[in-house]
């Protein structure tokens, strides 16, 4: 076999090396759609105790909470006052892994109670205690990308503009009710897409132990933000122990009517399994 031929077959067998390795990759995965909803529907509608329609896939049942107040407007989700709308009705497993996406656009502005702090909007997790008295969680938020100028306090941490930022809280009295960290910021280039949203997606697992941490990897407009970030340690870990399963929904603050609303757009949770890539992360703890 002259050199050339040698060449083209070293060349084929490595290509097949790459397609077969690429399958077993592939093969690793299994996603479901779970629940989802694209918002569609009347405008000015009330999100409260509204089905999800399952219109980017998903089969199971869930409604959204009548906590707060907000509505589908063109097809989004509309907020002029902060709060959070959970999917209640199904329960995340801690022991698997899950994805959450969804596309959001923070109100513009400064927080008009805390006006050190930029107006954000976001993803929560929340879950009762076990005589469902209490509830625990963990908040995802991002800031907007203006610069904050109210001539008060200097920025928090958390209110910094293009701030990512997660915040944990657990029993009242715990060591770490209200824990926060920030362990990325946002590009403004790159991580809006070319309709102005932050495409976000949130992969997670955990009980929020010593054994078993609860650990997310974050992207943004697929840019990887953070990657298996554990946080918070402790027995009073979240979700509590005992807790079998936790929900999730949008959060959002700010959006003054006078100076413009934040939106939500494109929920969709996603089962991975059987997780065996997963399974083998390395996660660090946060401190």
């Amino acid at each position: 076999m002259n050199r050339n031929n040698t060449r083209k077959v070293v060349k084929l067998i490595f290509a097949l090396l790459i397609i077969c390795l690429s399958g077993v990759s592939a093969m690793a995965w299994q996603e479901t759609v779970i629940l989802s909803d694209d918002f569609s529907g009347a405008d000015g509608t009330s999100l409260q105790n509204r089905l999800l329609n399952n219109a980017l896939g998903g089969t199971a049942t869930a409604r959204w909470s009548n906590w707060d107040n907000a509505y589908t407007s063109g097809g989004v989700v509309e907020w002029h006052t902060g709060g959070t709308y959970l999917a209640t009705g199904y329960e995340l497993d801690p022991t698997k892994w899950w994805r959450l996406e969804v596309l959001l656009k923070p109100a513009p502005g400064f927080d008009s109670i805390f006006p050190e702090a930029n107006n954000w909007a976001g993803l929560k997790m929340m879950a009762q205690d076990v005589n469902q008295t209490t509830w625990y969680g963990f908040c995802l938020r991002l800031t907007n990308n203006e610069t904050v100028n109210n001539n008060t306090t200097p920025p928090t941490p958390a209110g910094i503009r293009n701030q990512i930022s997660i915040d944990y809280w657990g029993p009242p009295g715990s060591d770490w009710n209200f824990r926060w960290c920030y362990p990325a910021t946002i590009d403004p280039v790159n991580d809006y897409d070319e309709n102005g949203w932050i495409p976000v997606r949130l992969e997670f697992t955990g009980l929020g132990t010593d054994a078993q941490p609860f650990i997310s990897t974050l992207y943004l407009n697929g840019n990887l933000k953070y990657e298996n970030l554990a946080f918070p340690p402790g027995l009073d870990g979240w979700p509590p122990v005992g807790y079998e399963g936790y929900l999730v929904g949008l959060a959002h603050w700010g959006g003054d009517p006078q100076v413009g609303a934040s939106y939500h757009d494109d929920f969709k949770l996603t089962l991975l399994e059987p997780g065996e890539e997963t399974a083998a992360r390395n996660w660090f703890l946060y401190e």
